[in-house]
């Protein structure tokens, strides 16, 4: 609303249709998303791979979380670049992703519904965790890399 002392948002495209909606640019304030890892440990990166039975050597990328269709499809391009440079690199789809995730002959792995333990094995595993957005409204922004070394 007009009126509000200030907006946040979570992607570009909601900061510009707060603006169009009549927001001054100077009272909206872009903050992505995450969370607060504080206080968590995580096993070594070769206990968590030899729990799941990972190659220790494969460079491992981890998505965790909800995927739409074109989500999904930027995520198999940015992998794709990925593979030019490390052939033998993984890509794990970890937990719940709220659509079918087409079976291809790819590197990949979809773990399906998954316990917190499990998860943090799989974070803890991953060379990067990645989280494949397009910048759309209903959506949180460009592909966000976080390094995990």
């Amino acid at each position: 609303r007009p009126r509000a002392a200030g907006m946040t948002v979570i992607s570009r495209a909601l900061a510009e249709r707060s603006s169009r909606l009549g927001i001054a640019e100077n009272r909206i304030r872009r903050i992505p998303q995450g969370c607060n890892a504080d206080g968590r440990r995580l096993q070594s990166r070769t206990a968590a791979r030899a729990q799941l039975g990972i190659n220790a050597a494969a460079p491992l990328i981890v998505h965790v979380g909800v995927l739409t269709p074109g989500d999904y499809d930027l995520l198999r391009q940015a992998f794709a670049i990925v593979r030019r440079s490390h052939a033998d690199a993984l890509l794990a789809i970890v937990g719940r992703t709220g659509m079918r995730v087409p079976a291809d002959s790819s590197p990949q792995i979809v773990t399906g519904a998954i316990t917190e333990e499990t998860l943090a094995a799989w974070l803890a595993a991953a060379n990067a965790c990645v989280i494949p957005c397009r910048d759309t409204i209903g959506n949180r922004g460009p592909v966000r890399l976080v390094n995990a070394e």
